[in-house]
């Protein structure tokens, strides 16, 4: 880790060097090495204050890319590379609060209609990001009264049902109902997707929904407080419900897409690897899924270091439902266990320190005590 360290500390001042001429901050080359610098703040992470370090390395690469202005995008990789950082910016500015740094969305606007949108998915990327940008600003908005927010609230979980229907069929997983408990899978059930970026991207729209029934249970939380109350009792409680439903759904959503992230069973186009422990002897009841790939195993039996998983965007992800106050405390403890197996896996830290956040929660909280609150305020990186 010393020799890590040393190194950050030259690309951080060869970087700095290169961002000190207009000619070399403008190349490719200069802003990959911001994105990687921020990269390796997520992974090394020594504390929850390296979320603040990582997102000034997310307003850093902001800043060269409104600097590279609009002729960045002749080229198709710089297109590519601004599509992608985007969307990590805006995943950012939502669970940051902060704005989307000044000239993004102008970027954003001259770019996307230039875009091939024969590609797969184009349109769904496209309403996902408009669809972000309302709710970084729904997320921002501290003048509106309950009323306001939770229907505006309401509103964008529309939209995001519409959204969902964009989904290609392609994108599409499949649910496995476990016949018996298995230790390696919380819940009765998980999913089987067809690539590990159709995870990340399946996982990111559940965080966004959380994210949206949060400030709705808080909004009506506050209108019943009001004097006078803006919420009546049989307005308050259906709704409550509702939103807490829909969260606890989404949780268990997030929980099912572990085993095949942490490679407990293979991604369907992978040439998987001969298993290094035998099955539990589920079977997934599914047509089409019987061979024993599909079965769970222990964590980390099919992964292949040559391939990614999608591992390192797990931890947001379990770090958003086991901060949840609908947590249960075994569901907790899950994800626990599970960013203390991504940490040992890819050595990063960061989830080393979110495991920790959860462990506090878990020793501070009880049945009779009240709602609580993420430990830490900024939420994941994709």
């Amino acid at each position: 880790m010393a020799k890590a360290r040393a190194a950050y500390g030259s690309a951080l001042r060869m970087t700095n060097n290169a961002l000190s001429v207009r000619k070399t901050a403008v190349k490719d080359s200069t802003l990959m090495s911001v994105i990687m610098l921020g990269l390796y703040e997520s992974i090394a992470f020594p504390d929850s204050k390296s979320t603040q370090t990582w997102y000034k390395h997310v307003q850093g690469a902001c800043a060269l890319l409104v600097l590279r202005g609009t002729d960045q995008f002749k080229s198709n990789v710089a297109r590519r590379i601004f599509h992608q950082f985007y969307g990590v910016t805006m995943l950012c500015s939502l669970e940051s609060g902060e704005a989307v740094p000044d000239g993004m969305r102008d970027l954003y606007e001259f770019c996307n209609p230039t875009s091939d949108y024969a590609v797969q998915g184009r349109q769904w990327t496209t309403r996902m990001s408009l669809f972000m940008q309302d709710s970084i600003d729904l997320n921002r908005d501290k003048d509106s009264d309950p009323v306001t927010m939770v229907t505006k609230a309401i509103n964008l979980d529309r939209e995001l049902d519409s959204i969902k229907l964009l989904i290609p069929k392609v994108w599409q997983y499949e649910t496995v109902r476990l016949e018996q408990p298995s230790e390696y899978v919380h819940g009765s059930f998980y999913h089987i997707y067809m690539d590990p970026w159709i995870a990340q991207m399946w996982n990111n729209l559940r965080l966004c929904r959380m994210h949206l029934y949060k400030v709705i249970r808080q909004q009506l939380w506050k209108g019943r407080a009001c004097d006078p109350p803006l919420f009546t009792k049989e307005e308050v409680a259906p709704q409550i419900v509702a939103a807490e439903r829909v969260i606890r759904t989404t949780i268990a959503a997030i929980c099912a897409s572990v085993p095949q992230l942490t490679g407990m069973i293979v991604f369907p186009e992978w040439p998987a690897p001969k298993p290094r422990a035998s099955p539990t002897g589920l079977q997934p009841g599914m047509t089409g899924q019987e061979d024993s790939r599909y079965q769970i195993h222990p964590p980390g039996t099919f992964l292949d270091p040559g391939r990614p998983t999608c591992m390192y965007h797990l931890s947001w992800p379990l770090y958003a439902a086991g901060s949840s106050d609908l947590s249960t405390s075994e569901m907790r403890q899950y994800a626990i266990d599970m960013l203390r197996f991504v940490a040992l896996r890819i050595g990063t830290r960061q989830a080393v320190v979110l495991a920790e956040a959860l462990k506090d929660m878990q020793r501070s909280t009880s049945p009779e005590s009240s709602p609580t609150e993420p430990v830490l305020n900024i939420v994941f990186e994709l």
